[in-house]
Formats: structure tokens, sequence, C-alpha cells
């Protein structure tokens, strides 16, 4: 199964600018599942499944219009990227997942409901600023930010769980040219996600609200034999701070990560 996708886009490019004008059309083909859980003692496994299919000829359709622009600035040693982004939904469907729990008989039921709504506004923007800072160190800096402007007030709060902005820094250190650390800093505020309200107003669970995520990670890597055997070292989350993407999900601790690669024959 697939989507079918058509579309149209227009793009003016001046200098270190551009502007580009789109618009699509996606009939959606694809299936959903309501999912039902036991619980057994320690958690949940599944215990059956109702497929809930988008038919191919149904009204499930995605049709949207947007306005792209970017600019770029470059002084002598950083360059400035700016992007902003419209999107107009003449017509977005999509589905909401919804969690019950009946304590007497241990069973976690799932349930889709489809929606189809017409004229929402979306509005995205990042800015980048990336360059030397001294001969051997590089810098990229990256704020990003997404907004929900207009439209369907349960859309609005299905939306909540997108960020409505993060940011991230790198910092890149060449030892010399077999060889660098980099350290990767990134901030998501607190979102919410409303799969589990019903399970937050019954039962207790986990509230709807995902904590914020602060994440500092590292990276060591050294090339070998005229760079064909590269070896790297990666620490993530060296902060060992609560990273959990979802209100119910898993939590992940400081890890690391060990890796290997062997390039055979011409390097180009």
């Amino acid at each position: 199964m697939g989507n079918y996708e058509q579309g149209l886009s227009i793009n003016s490019t001046r200098s270190e600018s551009s502007f580009t004008f789109n618009t699509f059309r996606t009939n959606l083909r694809g299936a959903g599942y309501n999912y039902t859980f036991a619980n057994n003692g320690i958690g949940f496994s599944l215990l059956d499944n109702l497929e809930d299919r988008i038919t191919n000829n149904s009204d499930f359709i995605n049709f949207h219009s947007g306005l792209n622009y970017r600019k770029q600035i470059k002084t002598s040693w950083l360059t400035f990227t700016g992007i902003l982004n419209l999107k107009h939904y003449w017509n977005l469907s999509y589905f909401e997942a919804r969690y019950g729990y009946n304590p007497n008989s241990l069973i976690l039921n799932s349930s889709l409901n489809y929606r189809g709504i017409k004229n929402i506004g979306l509005i995205s923007s990042s800015f980048t600023a990336s360059g030397l800072l001294f001969p051997s160190l590089f810098s990229r800096t990256m704020l990003s930010s997404n907004a929900n402007i207009y439209g369907s007030s349960t859309f609005n709060r299905e939306y909540k769980r997108v960020p409505t902005w993060n940011i991230s820094q790198s910092l890149k250190y060449m030892i010399d040219e077999n060889a660098f650390f980099e350290l990767y800093f990134s901030y998501i505020p607190s979102r919410k996600i409303y799969d589990f309200i019903e399970l937050e107003n019954t039962n207790n669970w986990p509230s709807v609200r995902v904590r914020p995520i602060k994440l500092l990670s590292g990276t060591a890597k050294v090339l070998f034999f005229d760079k064909s055997l590269a070896v790297s070292l990666s620490l993530r989350n060296l902060l060992d701070s609560v990273e959990s993407y979802n209100t119910n999900g898993q939590y992940y601790n400081m890890s690391i990560f060990i890796s290997a690669s062997l390039q055979i024959g011409n390097k180009k």
C-alpha cells in the first residue's frame, strides 16, 4: 500500500536568498490498528489487534499550499542561515489515538478516530549560525520553532506534541586531519501528548506532559591507514538526565557506542 501524490513547486533564487511556492495533494492509502494489551505483571503485551483500513476511494486527503523563504548571510568567519515556512492545509486528514485501561480485567485498549479538517495554518522557522571560531574549532548553533497559528482547536491540542521550539549547539575540534572530538547539546522543552488523557483522568497514569529533554553527547573519531580505517567512540546523554519522547515511553540513560569501519579499494 502507499499514498498517491501530485503537486506543483515554483522556485525563485537570487544571490543568497530563495523563495519557493508549492502546493501538493495526497490521497491517503493505508491502514491503522486498534490494539488490545494485557498486563503481564511487569508491563503490557499485545493481546489482539483489529485492522481499521483506509480504503483507496476514501475521503482522506491531504491538500496544502506553502511558501518558503530562505536567506543566507556570509561573513569572513561565520555563515547565518534563516528559513521561514508557511503552510496552509485546505484539507488535512489525521487520526487521534486514545487509550483506556480496565483495572479489573487488566486490559489496556486503544482506539483510533480518523478526522478530516479544513483550513489549518502552520508556521515553522529555523536560524543557524555556523563557522570557525578558531582555526581548529568549528561551531554550529541552531534554533527552530513550530506553531499552529489558526484552525481547529481539536487539531491544535493534538499539535502540542510538536515542540514549540528547540535549540542545539555543537562544537567540533579537529586535533589533526585524521582525528576530531565533537560535543553536541540539544534542548527540547516540555510537550503534551493527549493519547493517554483518559488514563491520566481515571487511573492516575503519568501526565500527558512530556518532560523537557536536555541532551549532551560527545564523539571522538580517529582515522588510520591513510583514512581506510575509522574508529569512533560516542557517549550519549553525558548528563544522565531524563530522556523520554513519550509520556509512557522508555526512559534512556547514558549509553556508550563504539564503531569501526574499513574502506577497501580506491578512495575518491
